[in-house]
């Protein structure tokens, strides 16, 4: 495949970083934790938290493995102890060695009990999620894109035999279902309540914008607009429809790396784990 994951000189700092700068309470709260390949769903769903009342960590240990990357400054991520619970998300790819990492091994490293944390793994239809690399990045790395697929099937899998709690989610689970009851049956299933009985989930129309002073959303860096704008101007969270048009040899390397498979298989697990049906193309 062309254009491979650039690697780095700087490996061994990137592995130490959140040694030195993810500060965990004597006591942590419970941690939802979403994870996913980038252009997943994983933003929608931090202001779907957010929205809710969580603080909601967004990629810090992704911005301080870029940050480590790049000789920028570093950024502390000082997890809340007065939280009962917490948000976090954290996205895998597209281009360098940084960005390619188990959020779950980097908790447990700094103490983070693996009881605390609720994984949520993120998926989506691939060709959708390859139109929306193409739509951010342009000319994307196949082999970045592969590993993604196959890194988050990895990181499910290594957190069930560690005892994390984990659900499968893939976002086309709200393009056949109503985003309402999709998000009831991750909210239950993460043990997170609603305000009141009157309050969606799925509607945006009120409250704080996302990525504003007062919205709970934390960032350890700058996103360009580009990748926060959809959910900051939408009203709700609903489904985009939105698949690149392969070219033959894209095909073939989804195909023969197992790419679509995987995609398959978080469609079954999701559908177990929510007890909803979603409809492949």
């Amino acid at each position: 495949m062309k254009k491979p994951i650039l690697k780095t000189n700087k490996s061994s700092e990137i592995d130490r970083v959140v040694l030195e700068h993810i500060k965990v309470p004597q006591n942590p709260p419970e941690m939802i934790l979403v994870v996913g390949p980038c252009r997943t769903g994983t933003t929608a769903l931090g202001n779907v938290f957010a929205r809710l009342g969580l603080i909601s960590y967004m990629q810090p240990i992704k911005s301080m493995r870029r940050a480590v990357e790049e000789g920028a400054p570093v950024i502390d991520w000082t997890i809340d102890q007065q939280q009962r619970v917490v948000f976090s998300k954290e996205t895998l790819g597209a281009k360098t060695e940084s960005e390619f990492f188990d959020p779950v091994q980097e908790l447990l490293k700094v103490g983070y009990q693996a009881r605390k944390i609720h994984l949520i793994g993120t998926c989506r239809e691939s060709r959708a999620t390859l139109g929306s690399w193409v739509q951010m990045w342009g000319n994307i790395p196949m082999s970045g894109f592969v590993e993604s697929y196959q890194l988050i099937e990895k990181i499910m899998k290594r957190a069930q035999k560690l005892g994390v709690r984990t659900t499968h989610y893939v976002q086309e689970a709200i393009g056949t279902n109503n985003p309402d009851l999709v998000l009831e049956r991750l909210l239950d299933r993460v043990k997170v309540t609603l305000p009141s009985q009157n309050t969606r989930a799925a509607d945006w129309k009120t409250g704080a914008i996302f990525g504003e002073e007062n919205s709970k959303t934390v960032f350890f860096d700058v996103p360009p607009n580009r990748f926060v704008a959809g959910v900051k101007e939408s009203q709700s969270y609903h489904f985009k429809l939105l698949l690149a048009q392969l070219t033959a040899k894209q095909d073939e390397v989804l195909r023969n790396k197992g790419v679509y498979q995987i995609y398959s298989r978080f469609v079954k697990k999701c559908e177990n784990d929510l007890g909803i049906t979603i409809l492949e193309d």
